[in-house]
């Protein structure tokens, strides 16, 4: 699709082992993607919720650090990892291959890239990356307490304040219409 895309491959072969090399691969994918690759828009808010992660694991602002950073470097691999197979020609989960597909489409907004993104992550891969960290960890998700891992991820991602503005200044008006009226208060019925 992009001629950079076997940067993009190669930037995500292999296995990070803690937060700091899943900003790496981030920064590595934000820096290679142009403006133009509806990736970049996901990868964006992807990297700032993944770096106020990590300065709150690493600042003890978590119950259980050890078991919050597991559960990112899990949950980035299922990323990297639908990323690679779709590079690849692989099989690549619908809800991922959604996004890749349509990576080079102008007609997109980058809200759409980045809110696709955001569904595929949170609704497919983090449910499984909360089992597959427990099983890491000999735990079962009873034990991590009630909702933590989820709460954890969307909490992270309003701290960060998700900056819909800026996404969408190249959004047609039809799109930024839209999200000022999501914003809006409801009209009594």
């Amino acid at each position: 699709m992009f001629s950079y895309d076997p940067t993009l491959r190669a930037a995500v072969d292999g296995s990070p082992q803690s937060i700091g090399e899943v900003v790496q691969i981030l920064q590595a994918i934000e820096a290679t993607c142009a403006d133009g690759d509806g990736l970049r828009w996901f990868n964006g808010l992807y990297l700032e919720v993944t770096q106020a992660v990590e300065t709150r694991v690493n600042a003890g602002g978590f119950a259980d650090p050890d078991w919050i950073a597991a559960l990112d470097v899990e949950f980035a691999g299922f990323y990297f990892t639908a990323l690679a197979s779709s590079l690849s020609g692989g099989a690549t989960p619908g809800c991922w291959q959604s996004l890749f597909s349509e990576r080079s489409q102008p007609t997109i907004a980058r809200i759409q890239f980045a809110l696709a993104g955001m569904n595929a992550h949170i609704n497919h891969d983090l449910p499984e990356a909360v089992v597959a960290t427990c099983r890491t960890s000999n735990l079962t998700p009873a034990q991590v307490k009630p909702n933590q891992a989820a709460l954890t991820a969307m909490r992270a991602e309003r701290e960060v304040g998700l900056d819909l503005t800026t996404i969408s200044t190249s959004c047609p008006s039809a799109t930024r219409n839209c999200i000022k009226r999501s914003t809006e208060k409801p009209s009594s019925l």
